[in-house]
């Protein structure tokens, strides 16, 4: 396993850091696998590896939502992981997946245990809004906030730096059946995990853009980013028609309460 310096693991720290701040606000978007994934393999040196682990682990992460009080694997510090030791390793994704997974699995119950803890600021931050205390209230949630990215990104820095060695004697003396049995598993969960999000979404009004996606893919042969350019050029004109739907609607109320003004 090639070797992960401490700055470099301090600096994937950070990048957790910053993604389990954004999965509570969801300003920048960082809290994604392929972000995720483009910064780890910048701070190893490769990008572009990086980015490509990351789609891997996006589509694993793809269908695991949080649903009511239950919470799925986390995405962020699995991937963090699983795309630090794929690249550090120069191993397949799907064989680190054997790491990522469970420790996704297992951090995932930590942070839940830390969820708990954090409720117990709910009742005071809500008696300093009643009493009108708004700035207390503000450095109150951004210090809660601070701690659940800080949590995260402890967890990340121990597991590549400390761990590593653990981690490559694991992976190095696992008999080769079971690594085998996580690389098939590695290339079953993107598919389970994008029909999960197909079980939401497609709909008789929306599985017109499957059956079209399907038929340029393989009809047309246009490689999947042609596809995404594609469908994010159909979601800008209907979000513009939307707009212009919208100011006609508004144009046509303000003539019609002109008219009856005039009346």
């Amino acid at each position: 396993m090639g070797e992960i310096s401490i700055i470099q693991a301090l600096l994937i720290g950070i990048v957790v850091f910053i993604s389990s701040v954004d999965d509570l606000v969801g300003f920048w978007g960082m809290q994604y696998p392929m972000q995720i994934g483009f910064f780890v393999g910048l701070i190893l040196g490769q990008p572009l590896e990086g980015i490509v682990y990351g789609g891997f682990f996006e589509l694993i992460f793809l269908g695991m939502k949080s649903i009511g009080g239950a919470q799925p694997p986390n995405r962020m510090i699995g991937s963090a992981i699983g795309i630090a030791l794929a690249i550090s390793s120069g191993q397949s994704p799907e064989y680190t997946l054997a790491i990522a997974f469970p420790a996704a699995l297992l951090t995932q119950a930590a942070v839940t245990f830390w969820f708990a803890i954090n409720s117990t600021r709910v009742p005071r931050i809500e008696a300093l809004i009643e009493n009108g205390e708004i700035e207390k209230a503000t450095k109150s949630i951004l210090v809660g906030t601070c701690i659940h990215g800080l949590y995260h990104a402890i967890i990340v820095v121990v597991a590549i730096s400390v761990g590593a060695n653990y981690i490559e004697a694991f992976i190095t003396n696992m008999p080769v059946w079971i690594l085998e049995g996580f690389k098939l598993s590695g290339r079953i969960l993107p598919a389970v995990g994008f029909a999960i999000i197909l079980s939401y979404f497609f709909t008789p009004k929306n599985s017109v853009y499957y059956f079209l996606g399907f038929l340029i893919a393989i009809y047309l042969k246009v490689p999947p980013l042609g596809i995404s350019l594609l469908a994010i050029s159909i979601a800008l004109l209907q979000y513009r028609a939307g707009e212009d739907l919208l100011e006609d609607v508004k144009n046509l109320q303000l003539t019609s309460s002109n008219e009856n003004d005039g009346i």
